[in-house]
């Protein structure tokens, strides 16, 4: 009801403040997927990423690449990024 994440970690519940940068992004995106999917059932619009990950390590983007190869499949995706490190595949 109010858009907000939280999550368990050390045995505690926190909320998206302790997220890192990169961690928010993820969350963004799949947040707004979650919208495309409930208001589009049927004819998802496309989605356009400009360079979404900017803040992710070069371990986590691997594992972002990974899910977005997925999640393409599914729905037509346009990703921008203006460095070789975010490329999805080489």
């Amino acid at each position: 009801r109010e858009l907000n994440v939280s999550f368990e970690k050390n045995g505690m519940i926190r909320d998206s403040k302790h997220l890192s940068t990169g961690q928010r992004a993820v969350w963004a995106l799949c947040l707004r997927l979650a919208f495309i999917d409930e208001l589009f059932k049927n004819d998802a619009p496309f989605i356009i990423l400009d360079d979404p990950f900017v803040a992710l390590d070069a371990e986590n983007m691997i594992g972002v690449a990974k899910l977005l190869r997925e999640l393409s499949r599914g729905r037509q995706m346009i990703y921008f990024t203006c460095h070789e490190s975010r490329f999805l595949s080489k």
